[in-house]
């Protein structure tokens, strides 16, 4: 991997911004920094799938000892104008951590901030 030393360095990526919109009857959540994408049937249970679709990108790629954002584009313009117009989450249903079992289990520092915006 570059000039990454552990998978805490590396989990700082700062505030990831995410546009959150329904589509053909699930909610998704698409990440603007890095193309990842993540699904729910309910927007309560949103921002923990985009979380755990996130952290299970990274494993995958620290697993293949690949630098998990080195081949990631940024999303499409279309996302970027949709989270400018979208409503921003309650930053307590936003930020979703992996849960302590999970980051025990994997040895995984918490999600970086998220700041989820909704689009209607």
């Amino acid at each position: 991997m570059s000039n990454v030393s552990s998978v805490k360095e590396l989990l700082f990526v700062g505030k990831l911004s995410v546009v959150s919109f329904q589509e053909e009857g699930h909610w998704v959540a698409q990440c603007l920094e890095y193309d990842i994408v993540a699904q729910s049937k309910t927007l309560a249970k949103l921002p923990r799938a985009f979380a755990l679709a996130f952290a299970s990108h990274v494993f995958a790629r620290i697993n293949n000892r690949q630098d998990p954002f080195a081949k990631l584009s940024r999303a499409p313009s279309e996302y970027w104008k949709l989270f400018e117009q979208g409503l921003g989450l309650d930053e307590r249903v936003a930020r979703v951590p992996v849960s302590a079992e999970e980051s025990t289990e994997y040895n995984a520092p918490p999600m970086p901030p998220i700041d989820m915006r909704v689009c209607a």
